[in-house]
């Protein structure tokens, strides 16, 4: 967690833990000297803006004045103004009559004779403003779901309370004392009916019974209490009533909103609901609304805060490597589509960035000077530039796009970077526990993502815990499945959210246990002691971690939380990513499970693919329709090597991704390829039933939703076991077969690892066998036979912060490494990090230490 998450989130404990407290408003913001403007921009905002909309916005700038002479210029039917000028009126004279027309003529433009000064526009603004007021005054209740999830994000139709709220800041001075007070009494009204309850806290603001406020759904809903801040402190509106509506304004966005983005996305940007149009809505409410009161309190929350400055850095980890392809499609004739790594439930395709948040992004962060606005500019300028194509004259045209997008929040003056230029790392932490892990951010580089997930949430959230997913040329290892938008749709009430469709080991009960499901709740407790009736659950935790150094990242993550004690007390991945050349990067995944119940409960070990594996040795039956099966294969392939691959949500340039993974451990298994046509999702029970649907489902569909999977089975059924794979990955056209690989076990027989015999990025990487044993080993000793005299060594689960001495031994052809706490002739000292791994290579029997701390992500906005 970084420094500013951490006193943040002591801040909210704090803050949250008084009761009955009255907040009141910095004694120098704007909001607390009842200076306006306040909302967006001040008064100090006003001479760059107008300099900026001169130089960069000129053209757009003056067909906007004409706008706002006839509504109804350059509008189609669907935009016609009579369907949005009320929602959207009242913004847009006022921001005119912000300017100041005489300040704009000056600088060239030109204006209406009877309409060209700030009272002629305020005049229009209030009216429009006031046609809002109804809606306002009168919520249904605390329930009601008034405003539509994702009007913003298309800007069409209906922005209730914003209008209202910049009319009255913006246009303060030219208002008569009636109009401010209609407007006022519109909020308290409002305010009376919706928020003025025994506990704000814990009340839920959606008629859907949402307790948290940080959502797409909920925050549209969020933005009336919002109208507190446009006329604090003015003489229109008296205490206690003043005291009371800020009160309740802290409550929600302090006390609630930012307290859950603190506690969800302390280490950057995130989202529970998949990358879609979920995460675009609830980006720009939440976006609007922190804008607004950063500069009303006088402080940028859109820089501090990690949820929105690293927002980009969230874009560029995410986007598919292969997306960013030049050309795209059979004939290499369109622009590839862009697309994030896909999570959670729901894809409509595989949605890519959205234009619309990227946009606002930089423009805030550059009205901010953080620097993460240039990383934003370069991810929807180079990464996704069709997408952008229109943006701001689609839904609504410049009526509801232009002020926001263009003129305040513009980006023409940013000069986009690249992630290179930015000097981002390449592992990057993310919101919920996602690990983002990167050979690079060009078309041809690797990635590699862990989900190690601290919270089970609502919605339409998934387990994704440790779930991991490769993708090289394409996708190789996946998320799958679809079960409420877009193609191959799923039964979407029988598929729930099981961990059957991740990438993890699943625990199945017989034939009643089809989707493999976690079945234990555990309560938050901190959302518990605050008194929220549905609190998220604990889903797992982060045993220790090294990321970004050179040639390797490694996490290990604890989901034991998530089965029942009867089910299992132990549940435990570690997971390495060793970089390396393309056709020389490697994942090693080591799996500890301990099940109560082995003669009902078995183990299956299962990654989902895009294509048909191969047994690579061994022999392989085909016993019914969509399963391939082996108890004597220990390597599998699969070749992802297709073209002409869309559909009409989906678009992707030839793939050409190949893997191989070595099973090592359990020594006996069986190992499955479950999918094909019709078969691609056949449940745990291994009888080829396909209890959430069959969808038909093309090679397209099959890239990113799955062509079935890869099990690995136990066939002696005991309580303990462990499980390590080792899958090397690169490029169809020249990888041929994998590295030598083999198990390794210490003379002790505590850790047990693999031996990676390649000539060029050669690796040996133990684990603790016992998890009683993870961070407390002292002591070690190995024998491995190197292919080449180069030889890293990874083992982690060491005591930590701890002085070993190293000794090298060379036999006929092997060698022995031994390692202890004593002081040993010969010995070279190398001590662990803080997190128990120990790091240091062999040249010859030459020791030399690897242990320099590791680059920290870079989220350059955080201090």
């Amino acid at each position: 967690m970084n420094k500013f998450a951490t006193v943040f989130t002591v801040l909210f404990i704090f803050l949250t833990s008084v009761s009955g407290h009255t907040a009141t408003p910095p004694p120098t913001s704007p909001l607390a000297l009842g200076q306006h403007p306040r909302l967006f921009l001040t008064a100090n905002d006003l001479p760059a803006l107008r300099d900026r909309i001169k130089t960069h916005y000129a053209t757009e700038f003056q067909d906007f004045i004409e706008l706002l002479n006839d509504p109804n210029t350059g509008l189609n039917d669907f935009q016609k103004a009579s369907k949005i000028e009320n929602e959207w009126g009242g913004l847009n004279y006022a921001f005119m009559a912000l300017l100041d027309p005489a300040q704009m003529q000056s600088k060239g433009f030109t204006f209406a004779q009877d309409l060209d000064t700030p009272q002629e526009f305020c005049n229009k603004a209030v009216f429009y403003a006031k046609t809002q007021l109804s809606f306002i005054s009168n919520p249904p209740a605390i329930t009601s779901e008034q405003q539509e999830h994702g009007r913003l994000g298309r800007g069409y139709p209906e922005t209730l309370f914003l209008s209202a709220m910049v009319t009255y800041d913006w246009c303060y001075a030219y208002m008569s004392g009636p109009d401010r007070t209609a407007i006022i009494n519109a909020f308290i009204s409002n305010y009376d009916i919706k928020y003025d309850v025994p506990n704000l806290l814990t009340q839920p603001i959606s008629a859907s019974k949402k307790y948290f406020m940080a959502n797409n759904k909920t925050s549209a809903n969020l933005e009336d209490i919002l109208g507190i801040l446009a006329f604090y402190n003015d003489p229109e509106i008296a205490d206690p009533k003043q005291a009371e509506m800020y009160d309740a304004f802290h409550t929600i966005w302090f006390d609630r909103v930012m307290v859950e983005l603190s506690r969800f996305y302390p280490d950057g940007t995130g989202w529970h609901e998949s990358s879609g149009g979920y995460l675009r809505d609830g980006f720009l409410n939440l976006s609007f609304a922190f804008s607004m009161f950063s500069s009303a309190l006088g402080t940028d929350y859109i820089s501090s805060t990690p949820y929105f400055s690293t927002y980009s850095i969230f874009l560029a980890s995410n986007l598919k490597p292969h997306s960013l392809l030049k050309e795209c499609g059979s004939g290499g004739n369109s622009a590839c589509p862009p697309y994030l790594e896909r999570w959670g439930d729901i894809s409509g395709g595989i949605p890519g960035p959205e234009c619309k948040t990227s946009i606002l992004n930089a423009g805030m962060l550059r009205h901010s000077g953080n620097p993460n606005a240039a990383l934003a500019k370069w991810v929807y300028n180079d990464a996704i530039p069709d997408a952008c194509d229109g943006v701001i004259t689609d839904y609504g045209g410049t009526w509801t796009n232009a002020v926001l997008y263009w003129f305040i929040y513009g980006d023409r003056d940013i000069t986009k970077k690249t992630p290179d230029q930015m000097n981002i790392t390449k592992t990057q932490k993310l919101g919920l526990g996602e690990v983002v892990m990167k050979s690079g951010y060009g078309s041809g580089d690797s990635q590699v993502v862990f989900w190690a997930k601290n919270y089970m949430l609502y919605g339409h959230d998934t387990s994704d815990v440790g779930q991991f997913s490769i993708h090289k040329y394409g996708n190789l290892i996946l998320k799958p499945a679809n079960s409420k938008s877009g193609d191959a749709l799923l039964d979407k009430e029988g598929y729930g959210r099981p961990s059957f469709f991740d990438n993890a080991i699943g625990i199945h009960k017989g034939t009643s246990d089809p989707g493999l499901d976690y079945d234990k709740d555990d309560d938050d407790p901190f959302w518990v002691a605050r008194g929220i009736p549905k609190p998220p659950r604990i889903a797992g935790t982060v045993i220790a971690e090294t990321l970004n150094s050179p040639d390797y990242n490694y996490i290990a993550y604890d989901n034991s939380n998530r089965w029942l004690s009867a089910t299992a007390d132990i549940s435990q991945r570690e997971f390495v990513y060793l970089s390396g050349a393309t056709n020389k990067e490697f994942v090693v995944v080591f799996d500890r499970l301990n099940v109560l119940n082995p003669s009902t409960d078995e183990k299956i070990w299962k990654i989902w693919i895009p294509e048909k594996p191969v047994f690579e040795n061994g022999s392989a039956s085909n016993p019914r329709t969509g399963k391939w099966t082996s108890t004597n294969t220990t390597t599998m392939s699969l070749t992802n090597k297709r073209g002409s691959l869309s559909t009409s949500r989906f678009e992707s340039a030839d793939t050409h991704g190949k893997f191989y993974m070595k099973t090592l451990l359990p020594s006996a298994v069986r190992i499955n390829a479950l999918g094909g046509a019709g078969q691609e999702y056949q449940s745990g029970d291994d009888d080829g039933t396909t209890p959430w649907g069959a969808p038909a489902m093309t090679p397209a569909m099959h890239e990113y939703l799955g062509w079935g999977r890869i099990e690995v089975r136990p066939i002696n059924a005991q309580n303990y076991d462990t499980f390590l794979n080792v899958i090397q990955f690169g490029d169809a056209n020249s990888l041929s077969a994998m590295s030598q690989t083999t198990l390794l076990n210490s003379s002790d027989n505590k850790m047990s690892g693999a031996h990676v015999n390649d000539t060029v990025n050669q690796w040996v990487v133990l684990f603790a066998k016992n998890a009683s044993d993870v961070l407390t080993v002292n002591s070690s000793s190995y024998q491995f036979f190197p292919a080449a005299s180069k030889s890293k060594h990874l083992l982690v689960n060491m005591k930590p912060s701890t002085t070993f001495h190293i000794t090298t031994t060379s036999g006929t052809s092997d060698t022995t490494v031994t390692i202890s706490t004593t002081p040993a002739s010969g010995g070279v000292s190398v001590a662990s990090n803080s997190n128990g791994v120990l790091n240091f290579s062999l040249e010859g029997l030459t020791i030399s230490s690897d242990t320099t701390p590791p680059t920290a992500p870079v989220n350059l906005s955080i201090q």
